[in-house]
């Protein structure tokens, strides 16, 4: 696979700096909270691009709220009206004696808080300012009851309805809206189709102190980033499609190595999905700034590998974890960590697959 770097068409309004100074802070707030390395903190980045829902899962008391806290804060101006949390789940209602009707209190109010920023960011003035809402802490309940839910009406572009919600009128889903949950777990084995297809899982590994992060730096307060960052996500894989055939040498797409991983995976299962192939197309073009800069690494061939190996892992095996054939078919995981060779976070997943 070989890779060319894109030139920048306009050096003035230089939206791959923009991207990368975020990169740079965020990967230092991570540092300082004793967070993940700063593949992991673009690999968040990068998946926000791609997909308008984020679950962060990963083991207790490693800074993922933290984290998110700090993102949203960055990409808002840390703007209270354009900024909420909210928790995701009653944990606390457990020992009020009344357990389901606090748990029933608390859903309405994630409901009617996620239609509001909704509706808000839909506001013609508002088109090019992000609206973010963090649910913490959520359970499968959440996972389920709302972002299943709210990923399988995002596939016409509007919401309908949420439970517990007396709406009626379709609201508008637009870029500027995204909705993060982050969720205490060392195993995640919750996914499905209908929930993948707009939604990113990126796992958070352990080793964080979990402290707050504190504030960004004001330097990296750049004017009109949200315009400029609204403006490089790609979600169609039309769009994937130019700005890769941009990016790779005409005759190097990644083609091969699909049709390659499709023959293996429908020997072994011929109904798969073909979502895949898309997500991960669509992922790799968000791996490069609009002008072309590789947020993974300078080096275009570096970047191109690590983004298919993130894409790989959270596209691709994480549906094959769903429908168990990696766990079900040893022979198939076999000849994925042949192919997968050298991809380090794939093959790792692969591996505790195996063994769990």
């Amino acid at each position: 696979m070989s890779v060319r770097q894109v030139s920048v068409a306009n050096p003035e309004k230089n939206t791959g700096n923009i991207e990368c100074n975020l990169l740079k802070s965020l990967a230092q707030v991570a540092h300082q909270a004793g967070g993940p390395d700063p593949h992991t903190v673009t690999n968040f980045y990068v998946s926000l691009k791609s997909k308008p829902l984020a679950l962060v899962v990963g083991p207790r008391g490693t800074g993922k709220r933290e984290f998110v806290r700090q993102f949203a804060r960055l990409l808002t101006s840390d703007d209270p009206l354009r900024f909420l949390t909210v928790g995701g789940h009653a944990w606390w209602a457990a020992k009020s004696g009344n357990t389901a009707f606090f748990t029933e209190i608390q859903t309405r109010f994630i409901m009617a808080k996620a239609l509001a920023v909704i509706e808000e960011a839909s506001q013609p003035q508002n088109r090019n300012r992000f609206f973010i809402l963090c649910l913490e802490q959520i359970s499968p309940a959440e996972l389920f009851g709302f972002f299943t839910e709210l990923a399988e009406q995002l596939n016409s572009g509007l919401v309908n309805h949420l439970p517990m919600t007396s709406r009626i009128e379709p609201l508008l889903f637009l870029r500027n809206v995204l909705v993060i949950g982050t969720m205490d777990t060392d195993q995640f084995v919750w996914s499905d189709e209908t929930l993948l297809s707009q939604t990113s899982v990126v796992f958070w590994p352990g080793g964080s102190t979990g402290q707050d992060i504190g504030a960004v730096p004001d330097e990296l307060r750049i004017k009109d980033r949200e315009r400029h960052l609204l403006r490089a996500m790609i979600r169609s894989d039309v769009a994937a499609h130019a700005k890769l055939s941009r990016v790779f040498s005409p005759d190097e797409l990644p083609h091969q190595f699909f049709a390659l991983l499709d023959g293996l995976l429908k020997s072994h299962n011929p109904h798969i999905s073909e979502a895949w192939k898309r997500d991960i197309l669509i992922y790799l073009a968000n791996a490069w700034s609009e002008t072309g800069e590789g947020l993974f690494a300078e080096t275009p061939m570096a970047n191109a590998r690590i983004a298919l190996d993130f894409a790989l892992k959270q596209s691709l095996l994480l549906r094959l974890d769903d429908d168990n054939d990696i766990r079900r078919r040893p022979e198939l995981r076999m000849l994925l960590c042949s192919a997968l060779d050298g991809y380090e976070r794939s093959s790792d997943f692969l591996s505790d697959v195996a063994t769990n």
